[in-house]
């Protein structure tokens, strides 16, 4: 058999030839590109899936708590976390928290965790002007593949309960009128045995049997009644007088008729009936709107606060209305207690109304 028959002989058998392998080669390679490709694409679907997931839960849990958190207390709780630089705030009154690190301390707001790689941003707005209404909005940004995501959630959340008259304030104007300076001053519940010289805000709470120096969770709750004459009360101690309350209840009670004490006197006014003393209401926020008490029956049984939106209160011009200037927005006054025997206080005139006389025990 000579070579070229040998050839010929070769090329007609069945076997792997150098172009059969190479054919092999390239589709055993197409496939493992197209595998890894559909794999690649399938991990960062999965990946999505899951972060969009997590975004989905951050932002639910938020709305939920945020629902739960009583009213008033919503946009406080984000302006402290603010102010104590734990998150950061942005424009149009929105906060923004950076997540951590499951190694690091975590980011929690409202009751929820924030894990590394999320951004989330909260807007709170009122919807119109009596502050009774307020929009929130949450964002939540993740990344997926170098690309960000959002997942969006918006509730509007209804002010669950009107207080009987505005809260006692301790900010700004109030301090002043507490005779305090903002730099050199403690609130009671705040390490007051540490005070450094500073002068100490106390709170005061009637118990029914003495007074006592509240805890900050008991500032929280309502601490004062007017309907039941019992007003909101502080005491402006040094250190020393601190120390004598906290040893002896009864000195609580002796300072509260000294010029150590403050009432704190809600806005007010007095309904204009005919008659030369009308009844006295406290007026909403820095609006002109009375807080109306409900009743069952329209007569007994003590419902809840209200407003009449439809008919506005008829204020006298005549009878001592308190904070009657259209333009103020103070939303209450602390006057000293020896302001209750001033007949052009506001405390005297509170004082003459069904609010009064402020009991003593």
């Amino acid at each position: 058999m000579n070579r070229k028959t040998m050839v010929l002989q070769l090329n007609n058998e069945k076997g792997i030839t150098a172009a059969d392998a190479l054919i092999a080669i390239l589709i055993i390679m197409t496939a493992i590109g197209v595998i890894a490709m559909v794999y690649s694409n399938l991990v960062i679907g999965s990946r999505g899936i899951d972060r969009k997931t997590g975004a989905t839960r951050i932002a639910t849990n938020l709305v939920e708590n945020i629902n739960a958190t009583y009213y008033d207390e919503m946009e406080d709780t984000l302006k402290q976390l603010s102010d104590s630089g734990f998150i950061s705030r942005g424009e149009d009154n929105t906060y923004i928290i950076n997540g951590t690190n499951i190694s690091q301390e975590g980011t929690t707001v409202f009751n929820t965790t924030i894990p590394a790689g999320y951004i989330v941003r909260i807007t709170i707005k009122n919807v119109g002007d009596l502050d009774l209404l307020k929009e929130v909005k949450i964002e939540v940004e993740y990344k997926v593949n170098g690309q960000n995501e959002t997942v969006e959630l918006g509730k509007v959340i209804e002010r669950e309960q009107i207080r009987e008259c505005n809260s006692p304030q301790f900010e700004g104007v109030y301090l002043e009128q507490l005779e305090v300076d903002k730099n050199n001053y403690i609130m009671s519940y705040q390490s007051a045995e540490n005070s450094g010289g500073n002068k100490i805000i106390c709170p005061i709470k009637y118990t029914g049997k003495k007074y006592e120096i509240m805890t900050a969770d008991e500032v929280k709750t309502i601490w004062y009644s007017y309907s039941n004459k019992q007003w909101a009360r502080v005491l402006v101690l040094t250190d020393s007088e601190y120390g004598e309350c906290i040893d002896d209840s009864a000195k609580i009670a002796e300072k509260l008729k000294s010029d150590k004490s403050y009432v704190w006197i809600p806005r007010f006014g007095v309904e204009n009936s005919g008659e030369v003393f009308g009844s006295t209401y406290f007026k909403y926020k820095s609006t002109n709107h009375a807080i109306l008490n409900s009743y069952e029956n329209g007569t007994s049984g003590f419902i809840y606060n209200h407003l009449d939106l439809e008919n506005p209160m008829n204020w006298s011009n005549s009878n001592g209305i308190s904070f009657d200037e259209e333009t103020n927005e103070l939303l209450g006054r602390w006057e000293a207690y020896s302001d209750i025997q001033q007949v052009n206080a506001d405390a005297y005139k509170l004082n003459q109304s069904q609010f009064g006389p402020l009991l003593e025990d």
